[in-house]
């Protein structure tokens, strides 16, 4: 069984071409595709996903439509804006990183010593990462104590820092 085959797309062998002869009227009527033998390549469609509204939703609130124009208006002091600007683009580096650690386990095509250079390495990087949205969320934390933020405001920045 063929890769293809396994993702549902099953291809039949088309048949061997003749010599070819006089050019033969009734090939142009024939649909494209068919062979001469009656043999022909077998086209599906291809299979549909869709998302789930819970899935929608849960993707509009992590990504805002603007990217950061929550932050924007959020009212809070440009400092502030910035480091949450600043953590939301480490969350999104994190989650691409993931996404593609996730990608490389599951690919059956790499060679074990491969994958398992390359997950050390996205591993490694992740950990680097990880470590800089711990830095600049302890960074916001400091921030906000030293400009003396209100509760709503505090409130207001680590719900947009969690975005």
């Amino acid at each position: 069984m063929s890769t293809l085959d396994a993702l549902g797309f099953p291809i039949a062998p088309a048949a061997a071409p003749a010599a070819p002869a006089a050019p033969d009227p009734a090939a142009a009527a024939r649909p494209q595709g068919a062979a001469e033998g009656g043999a022909h390549i077998e086209l599906r469609p291809a299979p549909v996903s869709s998302i789930s509204s819970m899935g929608r939703a849960l993707f509009s609130a992590s990504a805002p439509a603007g990217g950061s124009d929550d932050i924007e208006d959020s009212g809070l002091p440009d400092t502030i804006k910035s480091m949450l600007r600043h953590i939301r683009e480490l969350r999104r580096m994190l989650e691409k990183l993931v996404e593609e650690l996730q990608r490389i386990q599951a690919d059956p095509r790499m060679s074990p010593e491969a994958r398992q250079a390359r997950v050390q390495q996205l591993q490694a990087q992740i950990s680097t990462i990880n470590g800089a949205l711990i830095s600049a969320m302890h960074k916001l934390s400091g921030l906000m104590a030293r400009l003396g933020l209100d509760d709503d405001q505090k409130m207001a920045a680590s719900r947009l820092a969690l975005k």
